[in-house]
């Protein structure tokens, strides 16, 4: 199923998408917990980013990396 973009992310109120959490929960149910853990990890880092953005692209790129192959784009 083909869905717009635009439907996956909330339309009003702050933005706190799960679509990782929600598509590795749906694809690979073994890993849901640690998806929904990374992204409230990166929610967290994100109230950072304000002050030290460079911090934040590097946090999440090293996290990235430890991601299964097949959970990357």
């Amino acid at each position: 199923m083909i869905v717009p973009p635009d439907s996956l992310l909330p339309s009003a109120g702050t933005h706190l998408s799960t679509t990782y959490a929600d598509w590795v929960t749906a694809h690979d149910p073994g890993a849901a917990e640690a998806a929904h853990v990374l992204v409230e990890d990166m929610h967290g880092e994100l109230g950072r980013s304000w002050t030290k953005p460079g911090r934040f692209v590097e946090a999440m790129a090293a996290r990235s990396r430890r991601l299964p192959p097949e959970h990357l784009p």
